[in-house]
């Protein structure tokens, strides 16, 4: 079966994120609407809606000026899997991206590398996702982190920047401002994290510290 026509996608609007919430939720994503309004504001979202006017498949990049644009987000509604949609959505979203003169890159299951890989992507490390259910502190409030405050974005923002290899000041402000409860930067400010609410769990991350023995007391602050 060949490609389907990338004609037939179309760049969706905030007025699509209740159907792109139900298509995450389907997949039995983490995703909440605070989610795709951030691509939809900050990126490019592609849709393929089926004749009634229901969105079902997706795909998003979101651009880091200067760098690369992170691809994800690449989702089919389960009666049209297999059409080889979210292929040429993948392959759409790296159009866009090349016309922007940047990078794709995107992060992969075992079972997405298959496809990705003969688009030409390839390996840059590994990836695993931890789940669990915290019951309190597993460590006393460490002395040498503190409640990350707004006048703490700007610095945050250059020691995220120097990690993660771009810029992304409203990334971080963003998940600071849906969860300040939960951000917090050691005294000296050379490390912090930030969580965000998912649909179904609470995200943490990004965590960006001098030493794993940094980054584990600083996200030890977090109890979800």
């Amino acid at each position: 079966m060949g490609s389907i026509d990338v004609r037939q996608f179309q760049r969706l609007t905030e007025d699509h994120i209740a159907e792109c919430v139900a298509l995450s939720a389907e997949a039995s994503w983490n995703q909440k609407a605070e989610d795709w309004a951030l691509f939809l504001r900050h990126g490019i979202v592609l849709g393929l809606r089926a004749n009634d006017g229901v969105t079902v498949a997706t795909g998003a990049a979101l651009p880091y000026p200067n760098a690369f644009a992170w691809i994800s987000m690449v989702l089919v509604t389960a009666p049209r899997r297999r059409q080889r949609i979210g292929t040429s959505m993948l392959e759409a979203c790296c159009v866009e991206v090349a016309r922007q003169g940047l990078v794709s890159v995107l992060d992969a299951t075992p079972a997405g590398e298959r496809i990705y890989r003969p688009l030409g992507f390839q390996g840059m490390f590994n990836l695993s996702r931890w789940q669990g259910v915290t019951h309190g502190r597993p460590y006393p409030p460490a002395g040498d982190v503190r409640a990350m405050a707004a006048d703490d974005v700007h610095t945050v923002t250059a020691i995220d920047a120097a990690a993660f290899g771009a810029q992304r000041k409203f990334l971080v402000e963003n998940l600071f401002r849906r969860l300040p409860q939960l951000a917090f930067v050691t005294q000296d400010l050379t490390g912090f994290v930030l969580a965000r609410p998912g649909r179904t769990a609470t995200q943490i991350g990004p965590i960006v510290a001098a030493n794993e023995g940094a980054a584990a007391i600083v996200q030890s602050q977090i109890v979800i």
